[in-house]
């Protein structure tokens, strides 16, 4: 994965259409995927209704890609105190190491809340 990102770089500072077109051909068929690797390491931690605060869930999701080290953390609060509706409000952190799986990502940081209607 690393020397793609090498090559994709190089192909880009160069910018030889032989060589983008070669690695537009790789995104494709390997490393267009949502999980590019094999191993990663999964925690959530959840805790339902925290300090004696009803109808509020906090929680702590990590994904670690264990190849290379980099890492996607995400922390959540959700809120369930209205009768079919759950306000979620979640950030993404993502590592900064250059050449790594999570690294790579267009956006490093992202907030976004969400509200659900269940009917």
């Amino acid at each position: 994965l690393a020397e793609f990102f090498r090559q994709a770089d190089a192909a880009l500072d160069g910018q030889s259409p032989a060589a983008i077109a070669r690695l537009q051909q790789l995104a494709a068929a390997a490393y267009g995927r949502p999980n590019l690797a094999r191993n990663y390491a999964y925690l959530r931690l959840a805790q339902k209704d925290p300090f004696d605060w009803l109808y509020w869930t906090l929680a702590l999701t990590a994904i670690v890609n264990v190849g290379d080290g980099s890492f996607s953390l995400a922390p959540e609060v959700t809120y369930t105190g209205v009768k079919d509706v759950e306000l979620r409000l979640r950030g993404n952190w993502l590592s900064r190491e250059r050449l790594t799986e999570y690294g790579e990502k267009q956006a490093r940081r992202r907030i976004e809340l969400r509200l659900r209607w269940f009917f």
